[in-house]
């Protein structure tokens, strides 16, 4: 439970990386069709930025922790 609570943080950024640059291919390029309407473009857009967000501060306190139990 430790190690999936310490890498799935790492895995929401590469996702969300991914989502975008999946987004920007679309608006560039609209015949891929990765995203099909507009409010799914939204959402999506809402979905990687909180993601990212979540992430962050989900590994600051991941961080936060260890080098509290190292100075025990």
């Amino acid at each position: 439970m430790k190690a999936l609570k310490g890498v799935l943080p790492h895995i929401m950024i590469i996702l969300s990386g991914i989502f975008m640059v999946f987004l920007v291919l679309d608006t560039y390029n609209p015949t891929i069709n990765f995203v099909g309407n507009s409010v799914s473009v939204y959402l999506l857009w809402a979905f990687c930025i909180l993601s990212i967000i979540n992430s962050a501060i989900v590994s600051a306190a991941n961080r936060k922790e260890k080098r509290r139990k190292m100075k025990q």
